[in-house]
């Protein structure tokens, strides 16, 4: 995620214009792989970010952009039929806002007859007309496409959807994504699903050699990489597993092989405990997630939870989120979550001293916080915070998602807490941040 995403994310339109004002053009559309390859402003409208909307559209953030799932940022607003009458206010949010995305969509333009015979060559520009000279194709040529995908060029030009130069393929088999419009401007016609669009930079001529190889071999195929096994770096920790009142889960609470609880299926899910809230009532802290005291109805029951489980959370179920639990009412709905309590807020963490409580809506660190250490440039765990033997004052024991640290949470002889060998490091709270903010400002420097 860029600098934007963030602002975007975390509906901060100061951010948005300070970034945009020192950036190129086009950057305003960046793509972001956590969000299904959409822009800015797929993020800003799935989570009802009203400010960062507006602003991105006055920076000329394109409406008709489609993420990999083929939807405009009109589409990932969520729906208010589907939001429980508690979050009546998010629900009026959510039409306005979809409303407002539907209006700045661009005025579909007349589409060109769907005749594929006598198809008429689209003029080209100077620009288009010099970079396809210096790569020595033409429209109507075979290309292909990112090394794989195999067809021929029917369009090269600029397009309302994003900056610069794209190419318009009509592919040899129906594995595109449209019939060569996009948010109803149409660049060129072929049949349903065998249109796709791509930089002009991805394309390359079929069979391309390189000149110094004077014997001639057969391209070979596409290497397929099977990332059915590939798990994220970020799948260690705490994570709860949920049994959903609704099919709309993943699984039936095993992963990898491996049951962790057990419900119909497509009816479990797994999550972070910071992307977990409760529906009713007042989000206080992340332990009364795991205690006695979760006694309100949810829309999931939470069925178990572990730490440091490497089976759980493909990389794009670590980056999906619920938009609709998300309102302008509940700000500590983010990747970062407000959260603070008592040190038992997650199991297997070890607590060297009692955190500070949050009083009167100010957020301290505790066990079990995420932060950012900027050292490892990375997201980790507070597993202990109190006052160690090797130095005075205050200490966090950080637990990391990767081996960047130096310890497994034991420092001359003595054990703070319990990490794998590589993953631990103690620092002081000045050297993390928590949302932005400094460590050294949300703790007790005399506890």
């Amino acid at each position: 995620m860029r600098a934007l995403h963030y602002a975007a994310y975390f509906d901060v339109p100061q951010l948005i214009g300070v970034v945009l004002q020192a950036s190129q053009p086009g950057d305003v559309d960046a793509t972001c792989s956590d969000f299904d390859f959409g822009t800015a402003l797929h993020i800003a409208a799935s989570n009802l970010c009203t400010s960062a909307v507006k602003c991105l559209l006055e920076f000329g953030a394109n409406p008709a952009f489609r993420n990999d799932k083929g939807q405009c940022p009109a589409d990932v607003v969520p729906d208010p039929l589907d939001m429980p009458l508690e979050m009546a206010d998010a629900a009026g949010v959510a039409k306005e806002l979809r409303t407002q995305l539907r209006q700045a969509l661009p005025r579909p333009s007349s589409p060109l007859p769907l005749t594929l015979q006598g198809q008429v060559v689209p003029a080209l520009s100077d620009n288009a007309r010099k970079q396809l000279a210096s790569m020595g194709i033409r429209l109507g040529d075979r290309v292909v496409i990112a090394g794989q995908k195999v067809g021929t060029l029917r369009f090269c030009g600029s397009t309302e959807f994003s900056g610069g130069l794209w190419a318009g393929v009509e592919l040899d088999k129906p594995e595109g994504k449209n019939d060569g419009s996009v948010a109803g401007v149409q660049y060129f016609t072929c049949r349903l699903k065998h249109g796709i669009f791509a930089p002009l930079s991805k394309i390359s001529k079929p069979l391309e050699k390189h000149k110094s190889s004077s014997t001639k071999t057969p391209l070979r195929p596409p290497r397929r990489i099977d990332v059915s096994r590939v798990t994220s770096k970020i799948n260690t920790g705490v994570w709860l597993g949920i049994e959903l009142d609704k099919p709309s889960g993943k699984n039936d609470g095993s992963v990898g092989g491996v049951r962790y609880f057990s419900c119909p299926p497509k009816h479990g899910v797994f999550a972070p405990p910071s992307r977990v809230q409760r529906i009713h009532g007042s989000v206080d802290c992340l332990s009364e997630l795991t205690s006695s005291r979760l006694s309100h109805p949810v829309s999931g029951t939470i069925r178990r939870s572990f730490s440091t489980s490497s089976a759980i959370a493909t990389p794009k179920e670590g980056s999906r989120r619920s938009p609709v639990t998300r309102s302008r009412s509940t700000p500590h709905r983010r990747r970062w979550s407000n959260l603070s309590g008592s040190s038992g807020g997650l199991p297997g963490s070890t607590a060297g001293s009692s955190p500070s409580s949050c009083s009167e809506g100010q957020a301290r660190l505790h066990v079990g916080m995420q932060v950012f250490l900027s050292s490892a440039n990375e997201m980790a765990f507070i597993r202990f915070l109190g006052t160690a033997d090797f130095a005075p004052g205050l200490w966090l024991g950080l637990e990391l998602r990767s081996p960047k640290g130096k310890n497994d949470g034991s420092v001359g002889g003595r054990r703070y807490f319990t990490c794998r060998p590589g993953y631990g490091v103690l620092v002081r709270p000045s050297r993390v941040t928590y949302r932005g903010i400094n460590g050294s400002h949300l703790v007790n420097e005399k506890s």
